[in-house]
């Protein structure tokens, strides 16, 4: 039997199969699996499972912390649900603001194209057409904050800042602009410089 240990080279607990088959081929008596653990440094009972075929799992099916979640975004993205996420990255923002999600954001977009019920949602509002059905022109406009963005100079001063956003449903026309906190006086005149860009009032705006 160590001719045949020595014949197989084992390194290894994942070696361990070839000695079955070999083994069983030519109808030997089992190794002995004490012997084999004391030179690989593992219990017997390791030996003997993986002697008789275990394997390791590649991958691990661990949880997502997103999965807790999962009921929210849903209930979001639901048809009964009047505010519309027509860009993952203003529900990531809208998840992180009010319910208190902490992950990057390129986790979450994983996770939501890992979803095939989630990601279909945003596949079918990226069409400009449905878009137009859902919100006529003139109908809604959304609201958003890119947080606490830092910007270091190369001096290495460092500053903090945040960006406001606002875009027509229906259109996708885009306002921005940079603020250094999130104030209901910043707030009000954001509004008030997009009302004056775009020449008029949304009849909603989320």
């Amino acid at each position: 039997m160590q001719r045949i240990i020595n014949m197989y080279k084992i390194e290894q607990l994942q070696d361990l199969k070839l000695i079955k088959t070999y083994v069983e081929a030519n109808n030997l008596e089992s190794p002995n699996f004490s012997e084999l653990g004391r030179q690989l440094g593992v219990d017997r009972r390791t030996i003997k499972k993986y002697y008789n075929g275990y394997e390791k799992p590649k991958t691990r099916n661990r949880k997502s912390m997103i999965d807790d979640y999962y009921e929210i975004i849903k209930q979001l993205l639901s048809e009964e649900n009047k505010q519309k996420f027509y860009y993952k990255s203003h529900l990531y923002r809208y998840l992180v603001r009010e319910y208190g999600l902490s992950c990057k954001q390129n986790t979450f977009t994983r996770y939501i194209l890992n979803k095939d019920e989630l990601r279909a949602y945003f596949e079918g509002n990226n069409s400009r057409s449905s878009i137009k059905i859902e919100t006529p022109l003139g109908a809604q406009g959304q609201f958003d904050w890119k947080e606490n963005i830092k910007f270091s100079f190369e001096n290495g001063e460092k500053i903090e800042f945040n960006v406001a956003c606002f875009i027509l449903s229906a259109s996708r026309f885009k306002v921005w602009s940079i603020y250094p906190n999130r104030s209901q006086e910043c707030i009000l005149d954001f509004f008030t410089r997009t009302f004056e860009t775009i020449g008029g009032v949304p009849k909603k705006y989320i």
